[in-house]
């Protein structure tokens, strides 16, 4: 399934962050952080939602992630 997201991201342009929380319980938070960076990158209006949504709790720790909301505008 997240194969398949990807390939219409990808033929679409399209990153929903939402996905990155199926892709971090597969367990590749690496994938993850980078489908989020290309949602930031395409202004996702759905992004700032990434601060409160427990989905999103696997990559808390994760200093990009960290640099991810405060380049959102979460935080300093």
């Amino acid at each position: 399934m997240v194969n398949e997201l990807r390939k219409n991201a990808a033929a679409s342009g399209i990153y929903h962050p939402l996905v990155a929380t199926a892709i971090a319980a597969l367990g590749d938070v690496d994938g993850a952080i980078e489908w989020l960076e290309a949602s930031y990158a395409q202004r996702h209006p759905n992004l700032h939602r990434i601060n409160v949504d427990a989905g999103y709790g696997v990559l808390r720790s994760d200093q990009r992630f960290r640099d991810l909301l405060r380049r959102i505008g979460f935080g300093g």
